[in-house]
């Protein structure tokens, strides 16, 4: 696998809107707290991320925050791929590789004030039927 240049964050708006100090190490989800580390997508994987993990139903729109990986190298060192699995885990289509995990500390760990590219809002598309997400850079 190709070393990417971004990894995606995608939060709900709560979670967006809960967003603390930018220069302190991100505390993650309640999903990232119960596992012991941060989710994050390849640019490959959001797609099915979102279809699987953030449906219509609930969501009106989620935030997907962009982060710089190749050109952080704090935060690569701090990331391992890793195969899906956990107790949320039931098998299926995920999206292809491994996945992108955060493992942090208080004091290390995913800092968006450092690792923060951009911040990408995404609504469903006009039909209703799905994410209008727009092309996400690799």
């Amino acid at each position: 696998m190709a070393t990417p240049t971004f990894l995606y964050k995608i939060l709900t708006v709560a979670e967006h809107a809960a967003l603390g100090d930018p220069n302190s190490v991100f505390k993650g989800t309640w999903l990232d707290q119960r596992d012991g580390f941060v989710h994050l997508s390849t640019a490959n994987q959001v797609a099915n991320t979102l279809r699987l993990f953030f449906p219509l139903e609930k969501h009106q729109k989620v935030f997907i925050l962009q982060l710089k990986f190749a050109d952080s190298p704090q935060l690569a060192s701090l990331v391992k791929f890793e195969a899906p699995a956990g107790p949320d885990h039931q098998g299926g289509p995920l999206p292809p590789g491994d996945f992108p995990h955060v493992y942090q500390t208080a004091t290390e760990g995913l800092i968006l004030g450092r690792d923060l590219a951009a911040t990408i809002e995404v609504a469903h598309t006009s039909s209703g039927d799905g994410w209008d997400l727009p092309q996400l850079q690799l």
